[in-house]
């Protein structure tokens, strides 16, 4: 099944799209303005590791489709 966004939506992001590549929209937001590539930060550098108390219990719920092929799950 192939799902496709309403005509709307898509029109809205060419038209943001197109404002932003040639300028016509200014932003506020440091993060939506284009940097160059010597600029950019290092994955490494924006993740942060928080590490759990080895007394932590965690839910895990796994979810199983259950169809069948041939005999083959």
């Amino acid at each position: 099944m192939v799902r496709v966004p309403p005509t709307g939506t898509v029109i809205a992001g060419k038209v943001q799209l197109y404002k932003r590549k040639h300028g016509l929209e200014s932003s506020e937001y440091a993060c939506d303005m284009p940097l160059p590539v010597n600029e950019w930060p290092h994955p490494a550098q924006r993740v942060t590791i928080t590490e759990t108390n080895e007394l932590t219990t965690y839910l895990i719920v796994a979810y199983m489709v259950g169809s069948k092929d041939g005999g083959k799950v």
